[in-house]
C-alpha cells in the first residue's frame, strides 16, 4: 500500500528536522519547495540542479531568479531546467556577485528572460561557462535581441559560452559550438 504525501508539506517537515546540513550538492527534481525550505538546504552546497522544480515564497508568491542564486552562498555550479509553465520570475540584474561561479546552465529558458540582464551576466562573467538554451516558443524579435548578444560574444572572442534558440544561423552557432567545446 502507497501513502501519497504533499512534497511541499514533506520538504517542510524534513527541513524543520535539520539542525545543519553539510551537503556539496543538491539535486531537485519535479518538486514544490518553500523558499525559507530551500535555503536550509543549500546553505554549504557548492553544485544546485534543478528540473522542473517549483520555488516559491510561503504565501505562495513566485521568486526571483536572482533570489534562489543570492541564498546559495557557496554556489560554484548552477543548473536550472525550466518548467514549461514556469512558476517564479526570471530576472539576472543582481548576479553580478556570484565570483565564485564556475559554470552557469539554463535550460528551456522563457521569453521573459531579459536579454539585456543576460548580456550583463555575460560581460561580467567571462571566465564562467555558461550554456543559454531557450524556449522553442520566442518571437521573431526575442531571436533578434539573442542574435546581437551572440554578435557580442563571438566578437569577443569569448570562449565557454553558448547560446543555443530554434531557428538560430547555424554559422553562429558551430562558432559558439566550437569554442564551448574546443580542446585545448
Amino acid at each position: 500500500m502507497y501513502t501519497r504525501v504533499n512534497l511541499k508539506d514533506y520538504c517542510s517537515l524534513l527541513c524543520s528536522k535539520i539542525y545543519r546540513l553539510e551537503a556539496s550538492e543538491l539535486l531537485l527534481n519535479g518538486t514544490s519547495i518553500l523558499f525559507d525550505d530551500f535555503k536550509i538546504l543549500v546553505s554549504s552546497v557548492k553544485d544546485v540542479e534543478l528540473f522542473d522544480v517549483d520555488i516559491t515564497y510561503n504565501d505562495g508568491k513566485p521568486i526571483m531568479l536572482e533570489d534562489i542564486l543570492e541564498s546559495i552562498p557557496h554556489i560554484e555550479k548552477f543548473e536550472f531546467h525550466f518548467k514549461a509553465d514556469f512558476t517564479f520570475v526570471p530576472s539576472a540584474k543582481k548576479m553580478d556577485q556570484l565570483k565564485n561561479l564556475d559554470y552557469f546552465y539554463l535550460e528551456n529558458i522563457p521569453e521573459v528572460f531579459n536579454v539585456d540582464d543576460l548580456t550583463t551576466f555575460i560581460k561580467n562573467h567571462k571566465n564562467t561557462k555558461i550554456w543559454l538554451s531557450f524556449a522553442d516558443e520566442i518571437s521573431d524579435g526575442y531571436k533578434a535581441r539573442l542574435d546581437a548578444l551572440i554578435d557580442i560574444i563571438i566578437e569577443s572572442r569569448v570562449f565557454d559560452h553558448y547560446i543555443h534558440y530554434d531557428g538560430q544561423d547555424q554559422d553562429k552557432h558551430d562558432v559558439l559550438w566550437k569554442r564551448y567545446f574546443r580542446k585545448d
